[in-house]
């Protein structure tokens, strides 16, 4: 079953479950994401856990309120994406030579958690501008461009909780001999 949670245009997860799967089953299936109209993931690599990326949605709901840091939103968006992927990759000193801070910004790196779907991903982070919007920052898979995408907080905390309502139904019925 295909479900579309959210709006495309502004922050939506697009996920199904295999159509093959007969119970007892875990749930697998594709996923993506949708901000702004542009999908991040790829929606058709078939039979990944789908666990793992609601999973780790929440746990990102759970810290929304960590990640904003004075060090990123002054920056562009460039500088910033560009400093939070130093320190997720050089996690022993920053741009400038400076002891990293990479466990305090290792959790804006969104795309880390979530399941093989976004292996062939860019890193995407995600930052809370404080001012009850979220903004992704992305680097796209043709160029070295840097994009960035905002939603509210409010649509991507509600979009995730549809998501688990979705994820906990499916498991149910892919664990009952009546589905």
């Amino acid at each position: 079953m295909e479900s579309l949670i959210g709006n495309k245009s502004d922050f939506a997860i697009q996920v199904m479950t295999e159509n093959n799967l007969a119970p007892p089953s875990a749930v697998w299936g594709r996923m993506c994401l949708w901000v702004n109209n542009t999908m991040l993931g790829d929606y058709t690599e078939a039979h990944c856990g789908i666990y793992q990326c609601v999973h780790h949605l929440i746990e990102v709901v759970n810290i929304l309120d960590q990640l904003s840091s004075a060090i990123i939103i002054n920056k562009c968006d460039i500088e910033a994406y560009n400093y939070l992927k130093s320190a997720w990759l050089e996690p022993d000193t920053d741009e400038f030579g400076e002891p990293s801070e990479v466990e305090s910004f290792h959790k804006y790196n969104i795309s880390y958690g979530l399941a093989e779907m976004f292996d062939k991903e860019p890193m995407f982070f995600l930052v809370n501008t404080s001012d009850g919007f979220l903004k992704i920052l992305m680097q796209s898979k043709n160029n070295q461009d840097i994009t960035s995408h905002t939603t509210s907080v409010k649509t991507f905390s509600n979009v995730i909780s549809e998501l688990n309502t979705w994820y906990k139904q499916q498991s149910e019925a892919l664990q009952s001999d009546n589905a």
